[in-house]
């Protein structure tokens, strides 16, 4: 306590205030009035020099506004974690798209079963359900990037054990490396709203969540497109020049898999320095799963929400799935398998764009 009765900033408040700015001192965004903060820097007296260094007082004037509220900051860095997620759910819908509309082909070239060559898409759907509550875990306990680095390495891990097919000649290795790929599925996909909380602010939280979550139907487009490159309907009749074209094609897949996945495991960071809005910056999170589970089943929205947005992802994930073998009985070649497939998820992708930017526009309810 100095003498005339005002308090000395401690070391470990003025670190504090200090995060809440960049180098440059500068901000793009204030939130509204954190009591917490602000209740700190009423502490110090701006009146009184006594044992305040000059640069630690241009410190704290610099990190609070007009009304002695923190700034709250929206660091560029943001869009290249937003990126580089991207990218690496990118590589799960190729992963998770690879026979979607060659199927009906694989029954014919590796001497599948139509049940088999359905479950190549399957698998996805079916590990997805063990391996959620695994990165419920995870993001709960280690954080985002733990969560992100761990599901981008299931993801590779995934993508070069089916390329052992190339050397054993049989489909095999192709389901143990979807099985391993797909446990890493859900680390990744449940991460854009966690994405947009922790870096975004207030106003962008919507478009970034929507941006995040359209990276994977992005990288199903691709894997529609990419057999294209490889394989042909032809294929079916010469199964050992069709084994060589889907190596091929696995070959491919699987290396623009590693070059998005590699971003991912570099440039990803936890949590910029200070929060970007007041949702960042509460750390309130006792509540545990079975508390937050109890809560969810009473409210009467969320059931319904949940009732209804399983419906419909159930209903386009079957078809998605049994799609190739179904069309093929109206002699659908694989060219016409690939774009009623485009077709379909390219009208999804268009409106969850739009839907983003309205939800942008439009002020929540009240």
């Amino acid at each position: 306590m100095n003498q005339g009765g005002s308090k000395r900033l401690s070391n470990q408040q003025a670190l504090k205030i200090h995060r809440s700015f960049d180098h440059g001192g500068n901000s793009n965004y204030i939130a509204p009035t954190q009591p917490s903060i602000h209740n700190q820097s009423q502490e110090y007296d701006q009146n009184s020099d006594n044992g305040v260094n000059p640069l630690l007082k241009q410190v704290l004037q610099r990190s609070l506004d007009s009304h002695g509220n923190p700034k709250l900051i929206l660091y560029s860095y943001r869009w290249i974690v937003l990126l580089c997620y991207s990218l690496a759910s990118i590589a799960v819908g190729m992963m998770a798209g690879t026979c979607t509309t060659i199927a009906s082909l694989l029954t014919k070239v590796y001497g599948l079963s139509e049940f088999e060559s359905n479950l190549t898409n399957f698998v996805y759907y079916i590990m997805y359900v063990p391996a959620n509550f695994l990165a419920i875990a995870v993001l709960n306990k280690w954080g985002l990037k733990p969560a992100i680095t761990i599901g981008t390495l299931f993801v590779l891990l995934g993508g070069w054990i089916r390329m052992f097919l190339t050397f054993t000649g049989n489909f095999t290795p192709y389901f143990m490396g979807a099985i391993v790929a797909a446990i890493g599925q859900p680390f990744l996909m449940n991460i854009p709203s966690k994405i947009a909380s922790t870096w975004f602010g207030d106003k962008e939280r919507a478009i970034a969540t929507a941006v995040g979550s359209m990276a994977v139907p992005i990288g199903t487009v691709i894997s529609f497109v990419l057999p294209q490159t490889c394989l042909s309907q032809n294929d079916a009749d010469n199964p050992e020049i069709g084994k060589q074209h889907f190596s091929l094609y696995i070959m491919i897949q699987t290396f623009v898999v590693t070059l998005f996945c590699i971003p991912a495991l570099t440039f990803i960071r936890e949590e910029p320095p200070s929060p970007p809005s007041v949702v960042a910056n509460d750390t309130n999170h006792s509540m545990g799963f079975g508390e937050g589970l109890k809560q969810l089943v009473s409210n009467r929205n969320y059931i319904l929400l949940f009732i209804c947005y399983n419906f419909i992802y159930g209903i386009q994930a079957s078809m998605g799935a049994i799609y190739s073998n179904l069309a093929s009985k109206y002699e659908y070649d694989l060219s016409s398998n690939s774009l009623s497939c485009l077709l379909f998820l390219v009208g999804g992708i268009l409106n969850s764009f739009f839907l983003g930017i309205l939800l942008y526009i439009l002020e929540p309810c009240p």
